[in-house]
């Protein structure tokens, strides 16, 4: 797994520009990149000490659900953009949710059944957590 840097600021697309998918992106990959899209989306709609407070068990939980073939795709660098898969997703979904534009993923039906593991996964998340405290 890779270290995450601390302290740089999230990266700016120029006005009107959407950050971008992997490159490299093909059929097999494209549901995971669509999990990891909920799974940001998810996260983003909690109140932010919540999300903050749960997010490393919910990507570890995800990350146990991917085959190792699937893990290493996302952990590894995009060819093109030079930056691990996994970055340039999260990138841009939290840039669609700053924008408002990422709850027509969390909508569209064929989307449910993503939807609901995931939130089974922040469900999950929040029992350990209270369980702690």
């Amino acid at each position: 797994m890779r270290e995450i840097k601390r302290g740089i600021p999230f990266p700016k697309a120029p006005y009107g520009h959407e950050l971008p998918l992997p490159s490299d992106m093909v059929d097999s990959y494209q549901n995971v990149v669509l999990y990891l899209e909920v799974l940001w989306l998810s996260l983003r709609g909690l109140p932010k000490d919540d999300w903050i407070a749960i997010q490393g068990d919910v990507v570890g939980s995800f990350f146990e659900l991917l085959t190792e073939k699937q893990r290493e795709w996302l952990e590894g660098d995009d060819p093109f953009w030079k930056k691990p898969r996994a970055v340039l997703v999260k990138e841009r979904t939290i840039q669609l949710h700053q924008r408002g534009e990422g709850q027509e993923i969390l909508g569209q039906g064929e989307n449910r059944e993503i939807v609901d593991t995931i939130q089974t996964l922040i469900k999950s998340a929040w029992e350990k957590l209270k369980t702690k405290t």
